[in-house]
């Protein structure tokens, strides 16, 4: 399945930020942060999925089945937190709507999505680091 991975690498000054901040403190807002801007990727995607009545065509799945099986998953791997927007396996023929077969053509919907939302999903991982860091220097004064 066409995957889409978000890292998030940040500044020199905000990785000095880090070196002060407790470390679960920061993988929770980090996570959190990554996930916001995933999100926005995942709503796009649900946007452009094409929804067809495979009821007609006697597909195993109701329709709708692919829009709700576009999932986010958040990780760390090191020092990187890591963000995925993928498909469950329940629905292994988005890779057949994502790039077509040689018997129907494709639908693209997951990079499109990516490409679309690349800007606002970087401003909503900018947006959720921002908050979270400013509550959290809120508790601890």
């Amino acid at each position: 399945m066409a995957d889409v991975e978000f890292k998030l690498t940040g500044g020199p000054e905000l990785a000095e930020w880090f070196k002060q901040a407790p470390e679960k403190m920061m993988e929770k807002v980090m996570r959190g942060a990554v996930y916001a801007g995933v999100r926005v990727m995942q709503t796009q995607a649900r946007a452009l999925v094409p929804i067809l009545d495979l009821e007609k065509s006697g597909g195993p799945h109701e329709p709708g089945f692919l829009l709700q099986s576009i999932r986010i998953t958040t990780g760390r791997r090191g020092d990187e937190v890591k963000g995925k927007l993928g498909i469950t396996p329940e629905a292994f023929y988005g890779h057949f709507v994502e790039f077509g077969t040689r018997h129907a053509p494709a639908y693209p919907f997951m990079r499109p999505a990516a490409d679309a939302a690349a800007g606002d999903a970087a401003q909503a991982v900018i947006d959720y680091a921002t908050a979270r860091c400013e509550r959290e220097l809120g508790k601890a004064e």
